[in-house]
Formats: C-alpha cells, structure tokens, sequence
C-alpha cells in the first residue's frame, strides 16, 4: 500500500504495535524496568523507543534499514496520537499523506522480531 491508496487504520496500528512491544522487549533486555518502557519518556512513542534502543546498540542484534527506520519514525506519528485507532476526519479528507508505508512496516516488524526470540526466551 503506497501512500494514495486505501487506507486500513486497523492494519497499520497492528504492525506499529508489534514494533513497540518488539522495540519495549529490546530495551527490558538491556535492563529498562516496565514501568519506565510503560509510560514516561516512552509511552507508545516508536520515535522515542527506537532512539533509545540504537542508543542500546539495537544495531549490534538487527540491522534495521535506513528506509525501515524512516517509515518507523513516520508512523509514530499517527499511531503516537492515537489517530489509527480513532481516524481523524480532518486527516482523512487530507487522504493521510504523512501516513507510513504499511509494507515498509511490515518488512521492518519481519526483520526486528525474529532476532529478538532468543534472547526473550532466555531472559530473567
């Protein structure tokens, strides 16, 4: 889906939501307490969550790529104000142009889990 096409709220607020919970499981593992990762600085702010986990060297367990990284700092946007699960009438007579590309998403979801089972099965 490009940007232009139809719009499926529910679908992109679903894969946004497994990079901020695959984002959140990266940073428990480099010792965030849930409580921090649950609200504060953090909240649902995927911009937020990946700074602080390249600043914990997400790099050194998945390379993410620069387009990847760019349309996870595009969605925060949307999905940060809550607007994929409460579509703006405003945003959608404007066809959500900032919108981010649901495969471009997808593809950095498919690239950021798998790496990170491992070390969630074995963490403490």
């Amino acid at each position: 889906m490009q940007n232009g096409g139809e719009f499926h709220p529910a679908r992109l607020f679903l894969v946004c939501r497994s990079l901020e919970l695959a984002l959140k499981a990266f940073l428990s593992l480099r010792g965030r307490s849930l409580d921090e990762l649950a609200g504060g600085a953090f909240g649902h702010d995927l911009n937020k969550l990946l700074a602080e986990a390249n600043k914990q060297d997400l790099g050194a367990l998945v390379k993410l790529s620069e387009e990847q990284r760019f349309q996870i700092v595009r969605a925060s946007i949307y999905y940060a104000e809550k607007v994929l699960e409460y579509p703006s009438v405003l945003e959608a007579m404007k066809g959500y142009g900032s919108r981010a590309s649901m495969d471009r998403l997808l593809d950095a979801a498919e690239t950021l889990i798998p790496p990170l089972r491992e070390p969630c099965l074995h963490a403490e």
